[in-house]
């Protein structure tokens, strides 16, 4: 489990490293999340509610970052699929 409070911004992914690409995120607000490639194309992006979400990405195996905006900050995080 990942975890950041920085300004109010609590986030929380897991699993990570996901085995089918699936990922849950905890945020205390309404967010924006958004997961780039490695080579810094979004391949996905959704609005989320403030409480726990499970985004059914269909990524194949690689490493992404994760970024979690919303109106109290940006998150960013590595993201591996098996």
């Amino acid at each position: 489990v990942n975890v950041e409070d920085v300004n109010n911004l609590v986030v929380r992914l897991w699993p990570n490293p996901s085995e089918d690409g699936s990922l849950n995120v905890s945020v205390n607000y309404d967010s924006d999340i958004t997961i780039y490639s490695a080579q810094g194309v979004a391949v996905f992006s959704k609005t989320v509610a403030a409480g726990v979400t499970t985004l059914n990405t269909s990524l194949a195996a690689g490493a992404y970052y994760v970024k979690v905006r919303n109106e109290n900050g940006i998150f960013t995080n590595k993201f591996i699929v098996k």
